[in-house]
Parts: structure tokens; C-alpha cells; sequence
């Protein structure tokens, strides 16, 4: 396990754009501090909370106050409501984290 505390800014993204890299095959190149989890990463339902997951396993940080369902739809609604065009109704999404808010997080919430 990684203590964030002990590292810089540089060093987090760093590992988290090679979780994701490793977790989605999404090129290092087209991650950015900006991206958004979902919206420009795709990550989302099931993979995206099985994420979270993993991020606060490998940095030992706690997660429990995370509320995933502000985030990310659960796998279910989401197929199902891109295949019948109706996601828009299915599933608003009020909240986005970037990669950067992962960061802090990590910064922030490492025990």
C-alpha cells in the first residue's frame, strides 16, 4: 500500500494514471488532471465503484462516507438505458470528479 502523505502531487497522478491505464487501457497520453472520470474517461456503473475500490486499497484511504451513487449509475441502468437511448431520463448525474480531485482525495484522505 502507497501513504500519500509521504508523496508529491506529481508522484499520486503519476500512479493514479497508471491505475487507470492498467484498469481501462486508456493511454497515459490521453489522461489528463482536467479528465473527467466519467464523462471523458468512460469509467463508469460497476467498473467505476470497483475503482474507487481499488484507489482506496492502494493508497489506504478510507472511502466510507463515498457515496458512489452520486457518482456512478450502477451497471444495470447503465446498459440498459444506453441501449434503449434514454439515459438522459434513466440516470442524472449531479456530481464528476477529475483526476486532479483524485489527487487531493488521496492527499486528503490517507490515513
Amino acid at each position: 500500500m502507497i501513504d500519500g502523505n509521504q508523496q508529491n502531487d506529481s508522484e499520486i497522478l503519476a500512479q493514479i494514471i497508471a491505475m487507470i491505464e492498467r484498469e481501462f487501457q486508456i493511454h497515459a497520453s490521453q489522461i489528463k488532471p482536467d479528465s473527467r472520470i466519467r464523462e471523458d474517461l468512460g469509467i463508469c456503473g460497476d467498473d467505476g465503484i470497483d475503482f474507487f475500490k481499488a484507489l482506496a486499497e492502494n493508497f489506504n484511504i478510507d472511502l466510507s462516507k463515498f457515496e458512489h451513487s452520486d457518482y456512478f449509475e450502477s451497471e444495470a441502468c447503465s446498459k440498459g438505458a444506453f441501449l434503449t437511448m434514454k439515459w438522459w431520463t434513466t440516470f442524472q448525474h449531479p456530481k464528476t470528479i477529475t483526476v486532479e480531485q483524485l489527487v487531493e482525495a488521496v492527499k486528503a484522505g490517507s490515513k
